[in-house]
């Protein structure tokens, strides 16, 4: 079961890189967005990198 929410977590987590990517590309030109849309993408990453810690813990557990 905790596998499973991982993994919605994760896909989720995926969308919203695709979207800031996406987001990105249409905000050229405009620097607010482009600002934010990098500091978006920074908190993403941090999730991944929380989500892949998750991860190393759950699989250690019998």
């Amino acid at each position: 079961m905790e596998t499973e929410r991982i993994e919605k977590i994760r896909q989720g987590v995926e969308t919203l890189a695709q979207n800031a990517e996406r987001l990105a590309s249409q905000g050229d030109g405009f620097p607010a967005i482009m600002q934010n849309t990098q500091r978006l993408k920074a908190c993403i990453r941090m999730m991944e990198i929380a989500l892949g810690q998750v991860s190393m813990t759950t699989e250690k557990k019998p």
